[in-house]
């Protein structure tokens, strides 16, 4: 990650990336799209892992994620990490990479 951060790739270095990049290129990607709150990225999480074995899924900017109407009388921080430890959660309960 050092070499990646300040730009000084070796040949090698640069190589991985080419094949990385190769295998990116032919994966299915899969997106929904619009602002949800958690578990609606929770359920869409769980019907695309069922659907399409997904190993990956991003959440785009977290702290646009809505929370449940309870957690809306608490502060920002104490919602972001709650949707913080939901995605944890799903990663664990799902055995994939939330990023």
């Amino acid at each position: 990650m050092t070499h990646f951060r300040d730009g000084e790739f070796s040949g090698f270095d640069i190589e991985q990336l080419h094949k990385v990049e190769k295998k990116l290129m032919v994966a299915p990607f899969h997106f929904c799209r619009g602002r949800l709150d958690i578990h609606a990225i929770q359920s869409w999480g769980r019907l695309a892992k069922a659907r399409h074995g997904i190993k990956l899924l991003v959440v785009d900017y977290l702290q646009r994620v809505s929370v449940p109407a309870e957690m809306l009388k608490k502060s920002r921080q104490e919602q972001v990490a709650y949707i913080s430890n939901q995605s944890k959660d799903l990663a664990l309960e799902l055995g994939i990479v939330v990023w």
